[in-house]
């Protein structure tokens, strides 16, 4: 936003910018002379210029762990998604991504985050077991105190009956355990291992609940995905149904006549055109809405998924990049949104969750 505010500054002293505000439709009829235009906009755009370089300080800090800049960038976003949604896709696509880092900026693993780096003391939270089980900190007996790490460890202490210092006796030696019955079931009780083996396991290296990384990648896949193959879905069908109109329109204006003739371009190879886009532009449109679901694939944890998804994000952020340069800056919303996604997929504890649905572990 910051650099699109100096771009069109830098153009306020241009004889185009000035013809395009005196040639700008006006609804209500009131004269405006384009001094008062032009200065409105300068005032416009200095102050969001100042506020995305408020936010982009705020976000620096953020990152350091710095409690306040977090609340800075929660209050920053939502008044500046104003002046982004006027500005068209090109100012509201990033203005949205900025919302979803909010959001992930107050999830409880960042709120745990903030708190440790600021001093205070993190909540607890229980450590996961391959078993699915949750091992926490023992309470201690009643009338004795919590052990302090840093001090020395307690002394040992036996069963009553052997006193202070006597250990007690030795384990009874290991016997094979009997045969199980099929009539009777296994010789041991369900739930109770044998002797020697532990009832427990090693703490999961996995995260047992969907980082919240992995669930925005998702979300943006779906959302951007539904959009964009409604709108190609949309113009497929209109192309399809209204080629007849087109045809009549150009047909009745001598101008486009004119300029087909220069081309070389009957009119029947015009309606031909016209149908073949739009049969183009309908399978487009199933393509992109199919590609939901990979992205339900991913929230479910599937290591396929999470390729298909990163490989789609990966050319969509192709196409909008050649569309950003050749096509006016018009692919700027596709380019940053496959970026976010591919990055998203792959940063932070996305891997490890992603390795433990493969473990079968979470």
């Amino acid at each position: 936003m910051l650099v699109a505010c100096l771009a069109v500054v830098g153009q306020f002293d241009s004889a185009e910018l000035r013809e395009e505000i005196e040639q700008a439709p006006n609804p209500f009829g009131v004269v405006v002379d384009p001094d008062d235009v032009l200065r409105a906009m300068r005032v416009m755009l200095t102050g969001v210029a100042v506020l995305s370089i408020t936010a982009v300080v705020f976000a620096v800090y953020a990152f350091r762990g710095h409690r306040p800049s977090r609340i800075g960038l929660a209050v920053l976003v939502p008044v500046m998604l104003v002046p982004s949604a006027v500005s068209g896709w090109a100012g509201l696509i990033p203005a949205l991504l900025a919302v979803v880092g909010v959001v992930l900026l107050w999830s409880p693993a960042s709120r745990d985050w903030f708190a440790a780096v600021g001093g205070g003391a993190a909540p607890a939270r229980a450590v996961s077991t391959q078993r699915g089980d949750a091992m926490s900190n023992p309470t201690p007996p009643p009338g004795q105190e919590p052990q302090d790490p840093s001090g020395p460890p307690p002394p040992p202490q036996y069963g009553s009956g052997y006193g202070e210092s006597q250990p007690p006796p030795p384990p009874p030696a290991y016997e094979p355990p009997p045969a199980s019955d099929p009539q009777q079931g296994p010789a041991y009780p369900q739930g109770h291992p044998p002797y020697g083996s532990s009832g427990y396991d090693q703490p999961s290296p996995y995260p047992r609940k969907r980082p919240g990384i992995v669930t925005a990648a998702a979300v943006i896949t779906m959302v951007m995905t539904v959009l964009t193959g409604l709108g190609w879905l949309l113009l497929g069908i209109f192309m399809v149904a209204g080629g007849d109109t087109i045809i009549d329109e150009v047909r009745d204006d001598p101008d486009l006549r004119a300029d087909l003739d220069d081309g070389g371009i009957t009119l029947s190879q015009l309606q031909d055109g016209i149908t073949v886009f739009g049969v183009i532009a309908l399978v487009i449109g199933v393509l992109m809405l199919l590609v939901v679901w990979p992205a339900i694939g991913v929230l479910r944890g599937s290591g396929a998924a999470r390729i298909i998804v990163a490989v789609l994000a990966g050319i969509c952020t192709l196409v909008g990049l050649f569309f950003t340069v050749f096509g006016g800056g018009t692919g700027i919303p596709w380019a940053l949104t496959g970026l976010l996604v591919v990055i998203l997929l792959f940063v932070g504890d996305a891997g490890s969750w992603f390795a433990g649905k493969k473990a079968g572990a979470v």
